[in-house]
């Protein structure tokens, strides 16, 4: 079964070794030198038993102790962080200046269908299907890191082809990606967790 790449610990069973992030492989910057990347991978699982609480059903998948209802496991993906007013490293700079008019907490998700790559300048996603997604699991688990996991049972999410994701600090987007190589394909009588990563860096 492929391995989860994003977890807790960024690699499932081994310790997480820090590594400094390139420019050139950092979509986001600024002129100061911090730097902001988001990566994540979509599993299919097979549905939650209605008697296992939400967020006692995803520990288990952390603990390794539900990994044969674990159907697949898509390759990292990587995002675009927006940067534009009111969106995105925007919201950052906003509460810099003690401007909190929108929130910062990433606590929403959405997930969708369309195939425009994704632009700075992004307010939303190109086509929707699932949105407010709440945020089920979310914590720092480094200094540099935060984790979160994204949860939508078998009938919130229609069977189809997705090709986009997005988070969102309450109402506002902050990063946006297109799902591909492949695609994420929701089939009959399945859940879907996206499992995300943040970092920063200074250098």
């Amino acid at each position: 079964m492929p391995r989860v790449l994003i977890n807790k610990k960024l690699i499932e069973g081994q310790e997480k070794k820090k590594s400094k992030l390139k420019k050139r492989k950092i979509g986001n910057k600024s002129v100061n030198g911090f730097y902001v990347r988001g990566r994540y991978q979509i599993l299919t699982l097979d549905p939650k038993p209605d008697h296992v609480p939400t967020e006692e059903w995803l520990k288990m998948r952390r603990d390794g102790r539900i990994a044969k209802h674990i159907r697949s496991v898509s390759p990292v993906h990587e995002n675009l962080i927006m940067l534009d007013t009111d969106v995105g490293l925007n919201l950052i700079m906003q509460h810099f200046s003690g401007d909190v008019t929108y929130p910062l907490e990433i606590d929403l998700a959405a997930i969708g269908t369309g195939t425009t790559a994704p632009a700075s300048t992004d307010t939303a996603l190109e086509t929707p299907v699932v949105t407010s997604i709440p945020r089920a699991i979310g914590e720092l688990t480094a200094v540099d890191t935060f984790y979160t996991e994204w949860f939508i049972t078998n009938d919130e999410l229609a069977n189809g082809e997705y090709t986009e994701f997005a988070l969102y600090c309450g109402t506002q987007i902050f990063a946006r990606s297109l799902i591909e190589s492949p695609t994420h394909t929701k089939a009959d009588n399945e859940d879907t967790l996206i499992v995300y990563s943040i970092t920063c860096a200074n250098s």
